[in-house]
Order: structure tokens, then C-alpha cells, then sequence
């Protein structure tokens, strides 16, 4: 489940506020909570375990924040919204190597609610309908995102850390073309 709750105060025909707060769950999959993966002899025997599975995963947890400005132009079919939030997202899946276990390199890796991430930032977006050009819209947005990633070990949160951009943006042309 992930509950959203956003109020939206219209200021005049053009301008509006928007605040929201929302949460959410994310169950951990079959495959991390099940994982056993490693070589074993042709009679079962194991010689080593790479992944072992951690049936004590939580959920990871997820809370956003969000105000908003959004600005219409009626007269020329545009419209800006401009967008601070705040998320944290707790109990992050996190893989964790040299965990003591009995077979030839005497580890395995196992998985654990160790990571957390905290993203802070700004978007903002322009939307314009063409009239003169029917069918025909753009999209401009821009955002910047501040993160903060951290855990007790190395794994895959860092590897989330990298993959995070702190500037992206985007130009979408839209054209609905007749008959579908």
C-alpha cells in the first residue's frame, strides 16, 4: 500500500498551492528472502555459498514530502509547475559479504536492511499546447536532486549512490496523429 494524502489551495483561476505527504512499503522478493545460491558436489555436498537468504527482511519504507506551485497562462495554454520534495526511503535492501560461514572461503553474502537514501530537491516543468498546430504539445522539465545514501558496509547501496544524477532534464514534443 502506498497512501497519499495532498491538499490543493487554488489562489485564483491561474495559481494553485499543493502539499502532500505520502508513504509506502516494499516487500522484499521471493528471490531475497529464498536466495541459496553456490556450488555444490554432485551428492549435494556444499563447497562454497555465494548468497544465502535472510528470512528476517522488513519491508523497505518510503516517506515523501511535496509543495508545489503550479502558474497557468489560459490565453496561451501553458502552464508551469515548480515542485520541492523531501523523501527518505528507510531499511534498504543491502547486500553484505564476508558474513562468517562454514564452507571453503568461510563466507557467504547475505542480504539486510542496512541502507537508507534521502533525496532533496527541485523540479520544475513547462507544459505548452500549440494552438496554432493541432495535436501538438511540449513538455520542458528540469530537476535537481540531492542525495544522501548511506549504510553500515559496502554493496548495493553504493552502487545506488552512483546512479542517482544530481541535473537531469527533458524535452518532450507530443503529436497525436489522426486516426490513432
Amino acid at each position: 500500500t502506498s497512501p497519499r494524502v495532498a491538499v490543493n489551495y487554488q489562489l485564483n483561476n491561474s495559481k494553485t498551492l499543493r502539499a502532500s505527504v505520502s508513504k509506502g512499503l516494499h516487500a522484499p522478493s521471493q528471490v531475497l528472502t529464498k536466495a541459496n545460491a553456490g556450488f555444490r558436489f554432485q551428492d549435494g555436498s556444499l563447497i562454497n555459498l555465494l548468497l544465502t537468504n535472510s528470512s528476517e527482511l522488513k519491508p523497505e519504507r518510503i516517506k515523501s514530502y511535496e509543495l508545489a506551485y503550479i502558474h497557468r497562462w489560459p490565453e496561451t495554454d501553458t502552464q508551469l509547475d515548480v515542485k520541492l520534495f523531501h523523501e527518505k526511503i528507510d531499511d534498504i535492501f543491502n547486500n553484505r559479504t564476508n558474513v562468517a560461514f562454514p564452507d571453503i572461503d568461510q563466507t557467504a553474502q547475505v542480504y539486510e536492511n542496512n541502507g537508507f537514501v534521502k533525496n532533496k530537491g527541485l523540479e520544475l516543468q513547462l507544459q505548452h499546447d500549440f494552438s496554432s498546430i493541432p495535436d501538438l504539445n511540449m513538455r520542458l522539465a528540469y530537476a535537481y536532486i540531492d542525495s544522501e545514501v548511506g549504510n553500515q558496509n559496502e554493496g548495493t547501496i553504493f552502487r545506488l549512490r552512483n546512479s542517482i544524477p544530481k541535473h537531469s532534464g527533458t524535452l518532450m514534443l507530443n503529436k497525436k496523429i489522426k486516426n490513432g
